[in-house]
């Protein structure tokens, strides 16, 4: 005797097979209806907010890693009256900045998702997309008709 039996057993309720097996097809499709809701609803917007956000801080702090590395090989010719390598140096101090970039970036991102609230959307923010205009042209109205 399967679990879902002995209980409706224990509470004076008694189901036949097909009626417990047409109680877990229901349930079930219940489950992936309101799975299908939650991934639309949250988990698919909130994929694309940290998308968006993890692609903005890449592009801000790599802009920012391209003047710094300028700045570096700008710097790099006072190394070699130091007596150092400057392409070296240059390899060395290039790839320090670039591993702080990253670990900023992460930093970023995890503060981000402590951070993040998710709430349900207002219609009265939402942007509504403009209608498009049928563009016809000149001749077709006979505006520039003079025959």
């Amino acid at each position: 005797m399967n679990q879902i039996t002995k209980q409706s057993i224990k509470y004076g309720v008694r189901f036949s097979i097909e009626e417990i097996d047409s109680i877990k097809l229901c349930l079930r499709r219940k489950i992936n209806n309101i799975a299908k809701s939650v991934m639309l609803f949250i988990v698919i917007p909130f994929n694309d907010f940290l998308r968006f956000n993890y692609l903005r801080q890449v592009d801000i702090r790599w802009q920012g890693h391209l003047l710094a590395l300028e700045d570096l090989r700008d710097a790099e010719g006072l190394r070699s009256f130091a007596q150092k390598n400057p392409l070296v140096e240059y390899k060395v101090e290039g790839f320090e900045i670039f591993s702080q970039m990253l670990e900023d970036i992460k930093a970023f991102m995890a503060n981000t998702l402590v951070r993040v609230q998710i709430t349900q959307s207002d219609d009265k923010y939402s942007r509504k997309a403009a209608a498009h205009k049928t563009v016809e042209p000149h001749s077709a109205k006979g505006a520039f008709n003079c025959f």
